[in-house]
């Protein structure tokens, strides 16, 4: 009987490979044992981890400001050593897979020194600082975009193209039925909005905005993933606006969204760009500007295969965001072509996670 581990970050973003990869495990090997192990302040608790056993290590960001913030991100990162080698011990897997940020760094350390099999998995285009450091130990590194290889230099013989893992929940429904599911109306183009698994507020208010001075604006409806904290205040600014919404604190259940929808706006983590690739949406991406670059890189790769328009986080309130709003829902054409794009992304067959994972614990 296998035993594998995956443990994530905090965000979505590194919890939803995280648990794909453990989903599709289970489905190759119905009798394996699995285990997700994420930070002690994570959204975990917010995601299904279905039949995966859950375990908490207790390491954060670091602080580079020097002061008690520091001591204390300081201790829970050596903490996490000691949790991590009582995780193994415990647990006793045979392979563990790091999904970047700093919690995997005891975990996968831990796990090289206990001479368990290690793979690595890159999200983002530009790799974090956690997966560059691992790279080191790890016997494969996968990544999501062939891109990716050129920041491995030094290890590059390891790397393997296997995209990224989406959740198998994410299928493909009828459109009408998707847009039936959330009581909208069938035939109208519809609009989905998102900021995350922590929705933003820049771009909740910016779009309710650039919406609202939309021309023909009723000849759409909208769905809008606006995080709990913004929800009041965002029915309030959809007042009047004409058109139908929905607000939707989270959602679990993307299939539905991302099925009924025929263009998102959105940020640009490696799993959105992950899952607007798997469902050919169109979008209109406003990268993060506090990742590291991680997401204009992501957002360059869609745009300049001619899938997304991308606009920047200082313009959303600029007239950028309406202009571009309004070029992609001009015409039916316009989203037609960037749906087509995607087969530049798609061009190629990537490796399977899972397959690669196993190959190196059978093989080395």
């Amino acid at each position: 009987m296998m035993r594998i581990l995956a443990v994530a970050g905090s965000s979505g973003g590194h919890i939803f490979p995280a648990i794909g990869f453990l989903d599709e495990c289970k489905a190759a090997h119905p009798d394996a044992k699995t285990m997700l192990v994420v930070p002690a302040r994570s959204v975990a608790g917010r995601i299904p981890c279905g039949a995966h056993a859950l375990g908490r290590v207790s390491a954060e960001a670091l602080s580079a400001r020097p002061g008690r913030a520091s001591l204390i991100s300081l201790w829970a990162f050596i903490k996490s050593f000691v949790e991590s080698i009582t995780l193994l011990s415990r647990f006793k897997p045979d392979i563990v897979v790091g999904f970047g940020s700093i919690a995997s760094i005891p975990v996968v350390l831990c796990a090289w020194l206990f001479r368990i099999t290690v793979v690595i998995h890159e999200q983002n285009v530009l790799p974090g600082r956690a997966n560059r450091f691992l790279a080191h130990v790890s016997g494969r590194i996968a990544v999501s975009f062939r891109q990716s290889a050129d920041f491995f230099a030094g290890n590059r013989t390891k790397v393997v193209w296997t995209g990224n893992i989406i959740r198998r929940s994410l299928v493909a429904i009828d459109r009408r039925d998707a847009r039936m599911y959330f009581k909208l109306d069938p035939d109208k183009r519809t609009i989905l909005v998102m900021g995350g698994s922590q929705a933003s507020r820049r771009i909740n208010a910016g779009f309710v905005e650039a919406f609202r001075v939309l021309p023909h604006r009723r000849r759409y409806q909208v769905i809008h993933l606006c995080g709990e904290a913004d929800q009041d205040d965002r029915e309030k600014a959809y007042a009047g606006c004409g058109a139908e919404v929905r607000l939707i604190a989270f959602l679990n259940e993307m299939q539905y969204a991302y099925s009924a929808s025929d263009l998102a706006i959105s940020r640009a983590g490696a799993t959105t760009v992950a899952e607007l690739t798997a469902y050919r949406l169109p979008a209109i991406l406003i990268p993060y500007p506090y990742a590291r670059r991680h997401q204009d890189e992501n957002a360059r790769v869609l745009a300049q295969a001619g899938c997304v328009v991308v606009v920047a986080d200082e313009q959303i309130d600029s007239g950028v965001l309406s202009r571009a709003l309004e070029a992609a829902t001009a015409t039916e054409t316009a989203a037609d072509s960037m749906r087509a794009a995607y087969d530049r992304v798609n061009n190629g067959t990537p490796s399977s996670l899972v397959d690669t994972v196993f190959q190196v614990h059978h093989h080395g």
